[in-house]
């Protein structure tokens, strides 16, 4: 559909290939003089990035955090950029673990009560 509306109006990409860096990059300059072809034209591209960013996630196995009640389609992007493939993990532990998640627990004695989970803290390394 966006090849289609360039077309129109008589955009031709050039280059070699259509969807490379050369592309996209081609495709950031495209400027109309019509606010209202600009619109669609930025709306067409946004499309297309929001379905590269959902099959990116799904691909990392964080399909089904976005379907999860009170997870974003942002925060299941953010979630996969900083944790990346989450299949890597053998275990929910392995991924809490790598998260900075651990449990905490209250213990006197003999007794000991688990509690919810808490965020370690990891030191930054010390600037040079």
């Amino acid at each position: 559909m966006l090849l289609s509306f360039l077309l129109r109006h008589g955009r031709v990409f050039t280059g070699c290939k259509n969807w490379s860096r050369a592309h996209a990059r081609w495709l950031a300059a495209q400027r109309f003089d019509h606010p209202a072809q600009q619109l669609v034209f930025q709306d067409q591209v946004d499309a297309i990035t929001d379905a590269q960013l959902a099959e990116l996630v799904h691909g990392a196995g964080g399909g089904g955090l976005s379907g999860a009640g009170g997870v974003s389609f942002i925060v299941a992007v953010t979630f996969v950029s900083e944790a990346g493939d989450v299949r890597r993990f053998d275990n929910p532990r392995q991924l809490m673990a790598f998260l900075g998640l651990v449990p905490s627990e209250r213990s006197t004695g003999d007794a000991v009560k688990p509690g919810g989970l808490t965020l370690a803290t990891i030191a930054a390394p010390a600037a040079s």
